[in-house]
């Protein structure tokens, strides 16, 4: 799993063009895992309470195939609904002018819908093979210790295959700052992001401005998204161009005046347009 795990949290930088627009898979994290888990536990919570769900109990046993189905079928509708949330294409447009410059919006907000569906089937796919993984390693494990009972009982692999996921993405984030590091010297915290969808939109307007970043962090925000905000990523660049990359993003995603900023260059363009 740590391997597919590393294909997907580096496919958004794989032979990509320099002003090219991706979302960070997975787009919905790993969260419709856990609200799948949620979800089908909510019986034995239930019965737990002495109510009479019994047979509904037995009818959803962990490790079971049929749990199994449930499960990706609560992580396909869970990864649609939350790739849209996460990656909403009116913030994401809005972002994108902030930091790139006035652009046709209706046209960006339905070019970034139609990245957001893809991502989220993507993101559904990953999600879905984490829990097969788990699913598969159980069983291996009771077949060779002959403790079958044990998936029945709902215990399992889970929890270390999430946490086999976590330790890739905290090996690339040290991989890629070491590297970072390496190629340019001492680095600086210039700007703490939360939003993923704004993290290589704003390492893109910085490179244009010839100063070299790094978001530190990024592969495992990617994994917690919405549901982790304290692990921000922080965009890293090199301490003598600390100053101007602050002040260029403040003076870019600064509410009010972001936005000002972007109608007036958009007057400015119909004006020249009536030129």
């Amino acid at each position: 799993m740590a391997g597919v795990t590393w294909w997907v949290l580096g496919e958004h930088a794989r032979k990509r063009e320099p002003d090219e627009i991706r979302l960070r898979l997975p787009s919905t994290g790993l969260v419709p895992l856990e609200l799948a888990a949620t979800v089908l536990m909510l019986p034995a919570t239930l019965w737990s309470l002495d109510l009479d769900v019994g047979p509904l109990v037995n009818l959803i046993i962990p490790g079971t195939q049929r749990y199994f189905l449930c499960q990706v079928l609560l992580i396909v509708a869970g990864s649609l609904l939350l790739s849209h949330w996460f990656n909403h294409p009116r913030r994401h447009a809005l972002v994108l002018e902030q930091l790139g410059g006035a652009m046709d919006r209706p046209a960006l907000e339905r070019a970034l819908a139609a990245l957001g569906r893809a991502a989220a089937v993507r993101s559904a796919g990953y999600v879905a093979a984490v829990a097969l993984a788990s699913l598969v390693g159980t069983r291996i494990v009771s077949g060779l210790l002959g403790h079958t009972v044990m998936v029945q009982r709902g215990a399992g692999l889970g929890t270390e295959v999430l946490r086999g996921v976590v330790v890739t993405a905290a090996i690339m984030d040290f991989a890629g700052e070491w590297r970072a590091r390496r190629a340019h010297g001492a680095l600086a915290a210039a700007w703490p992001e939360h939003r993923v969808y704004a993290i290589d939109p704003t390492l893109q307007m910085l490179a244009a401005a010839k100063i070299p970043s790094h978001a530190r962090g990024a592969h495992m925000r990617a994994l917690l998204q919405f549901f982790g905000p304290w692990v921000p990523v922080e965009i890293l660049v090199p301490e003598a161009q600390a100053a101007e990359a602050r002040a260029l993003i403040e003076s870019r995603l600064l509410p009010g005046d972001a936005e000002a900023r972007v109608g007036a260059e958009a007057a400015a363009g119909d004006d020249g347009d009536a030129r």
